[in-house]
């Protein structure tokens, strides 16, 4: 049968299983990786997560990776949300930003974690923040945005 399976995924984003339906063997009720529950649908719309597509005659051994946004609502998954606001706390945390500055990345958020017209001016505004914060802050920075950013805002910032 064609069609997408259910995916499984823990609240941080680790891939439990791209095929919870069809070999629900392969699912568990907490994360192998760090021990959080798992999910296999949205908890703004109960919509399930979509996991791997079947096409009729092929086999498929690509690795799954669930998505940062329901496709049914739009609305962000926990482990998008709880890497936005690692993000955020980061961004409290460094120094030599002015306030201004700091509210100024932490709008520039939403651009980073999804795919808008907006994403290449934050990625700018958080490649000028890395060399501002210097060495150590800096290289905290890169490596939460390098978890949290779109391809194409990695490949923006040269990450």
């Amino acid at each position: 049968m064609e069609g997408y399976d259910i995916g499984m995924a823990c609240l941080n984003g680790h891939p439990v299983t791209g095929m919870a339906s069809s070999a629900p063997q392969f699912g568990s009720p907490f994360c192998p990786k760090c021990g959080e529950q798992t999910t296999t649908e949205c908890p703004e719309c109960g919509a399930t997560i979509r996991g791997f597509y079947h096409v009729p005659g092929f086999f498929s051994t690509a690795h799954w990776e669930p998505s940062s946004h329901c496709h049914a609502c739009g609305k962000p998954y926990p482990w998008t949300e709880r890497k936005a606001e690692a993000l955020q706390e980061i961004i409290d945390e460094l120094d030599n930003l002015s306030d201004e500055e700091r509210e100024k990345l932490k709008k520039s958020i939403p651009d980073i974690i999804a795919d808008t017209p907006k994403s290449e001016t934050a990625a700018l505004r958080f490649k000028k923040a890395i060399i501002k914060v210097g060495q150590v802050g800096g290289k905290m920075l890169r490596d939460v945005i390098t978890n949290v950013a779109t391809e194409a805002v990695k490949k923006s910032m040269g990450l």
